[in-house]
């Protein structure tokens, strides 16, 4: 398992990256331990002093592994996170019929912009 993390203001790059359920392996309707659980799992794997071979790479999917966990690890940052995805396919689905530049285009930079903070 790699996860290549880039914030990209194109909005297929952004929609091509995993979310946080892909990264941590569970569906939208896990639960909080299910959710702990698989976070835990994870981290266990990819702990660097665990991957000796290669520390970047698994320094790297840890900070992968530690944002996604930290989106949906408790029920208001999931609401919150599962609105942010609902507006990110909104906008996608919009931005396909209009070009970048518009309203369209400058709601997707906000919405970006929304969810990096």
């Amino acid at each position: 398992m790699s996860y290549r993390h880039q914030n990209s203001g194109s909005v297929q790059d952004v929609l091509a990256q995993p979310s946080s359920y892909d990264v941590l392996g569970v569906s939208p309707t896990a639960t909080d331990a299910d959710i702990k659980l698989a976070y835990r799992l994870l981290v266990l794997k990819w702990h660097p002093d665990r991957k000796i071979h290669d520390q970047d790479l698994a320094e790297q999917n840890l900070k992968v592994i530690n944002e996604a966990y930290s989106k949906i690890k408790t029920r208001p940052a999931r609401d919150n996170y599962n609105q942010i995805l609902r507006l990110q396919q909104k906008a996608m689905a919009l931005s396909q019929h209009r070009p970048e530049g518009n309203m369209w285009g400058n709601f997707w930079n906000w919405l970006t912009k929304v969810e990096r903070h």
